[in-house]
């Protein structure tokens, strides 16, 4: 069977009038009406071959949405895909598809193409300046493939073959070692989507951190501590943290800060 995703419900609703009979116009069947809905879909893990000698290749291929807080999630309807380039799609690759009357159709247009990517060991340097642009750092990840599991208990691996891109990191903020994020190409740079995480526990220095003054916050560099369940490891990492308080945050006690909009971190509680 073949499912239709819509923008709007006027084309879900003009589409429920072909579909539900056989409906023929000529002697040419009538397929779901024209129009310009397009779907986001999870290539299957052998991938679609490329168009040759004129005739089309297609593969089942997942439907996926792209959440509210940028992840990307695999749905569980499947939709028949057919490749009309000359190009192989790459397994389990995230592409754009539209739809030609009953058929969903891969053109080779850039689309939203996102990959599940590892950081490696050092992590990837946040823009230094906090602009879009200035300053920016790369690293080489590994890419990941889900190996078990449904949502919410999925397990992830490398891609076999090893498979490793370039990914840009725009944000202010570090993208730590080994942690799994969302990267988004653009037709000709991959970009890290999503922020490492939105709130953060640190150890503060010996020194601690200076009370505001007026309105110049206090600030120093901590140390980022790393948590698993309840089990809390002191990395190497350090960040800086400002001080909107009026007293001053002691030395060597763990805190929580929150990120800004600027994506500066800005501490909101200390070990009493």
């Amino acid at each position: 069977m073949t499912v239709f995703g819509f923008n709007n419900r006027r084309d879900a609703e003009n589409l429920s009038h072909f579909s539900k009979t056989m409906n023929f116009e000529r002697g040419r069947k009538i397929g779901a009406p024209d129009g310009l809905e397009t779907i986001l879909v999870k290539a299957p893990s052998d991938g679609i071959d490329a168009k040759a000698s004129g005739q089309c290749s297609s593969a089942q291929c997942l439907v996926v949405h792209i959440a509210d807080d940028g992840e990307v999630v695999d749905n569980t309807n499947e939709v028949e895909v057919w490749n009309f380039t000359e190009e192989d799609v790459e397994a389990n690759a995230y592409i754009s598809c539209f739809r030609f009357r009953e058929s969903w159709v891969f053109d080779g247009g850039v689309g939203v193409d996102v990959k599940h990517v590892k950081s490696p060991a050092a992590g990837i340097t946040g823009t230094q300046s906090g602009n879009y642009g200035d300053n920016m750092y790369s690293a080489t990840c590994t890419v990941r493939v889900q190996d078990s599991g449904t949502q919410g208990s999925a397990s992830y691996i490398d891609a076999f073959p090893s498979e490793t891109i370039d990914v840009w990191n725009p944000h202010p903020d570090k993208i730590l070692g080994n942690v799994d994020f969302v990267a988004m190409y653009d037709g000709s740079y991959w970009f890290a989507l999503l922020p490492n995480s939105t709130g953060r526990i640190f150890l503060t220095p010996a020194a601690g951190i200076s009370a505001r003054t007026g309105t110049t916050a206090g600030s120093a560099t901590c140390t980022i501590v790393n948590t698993n369940g309840p089990n809390m490891s002191v990395s190497s990492e350090t960040q800086t943290v400002y001080n909107v308080f009026g007293s001053a945050i002691g030395g060597d006690v763990y805190i929580t800060a929150k990120r800004n909009d600027n994506g500066d971190w800005i501490a909101d509680a200390e070990d009493c």
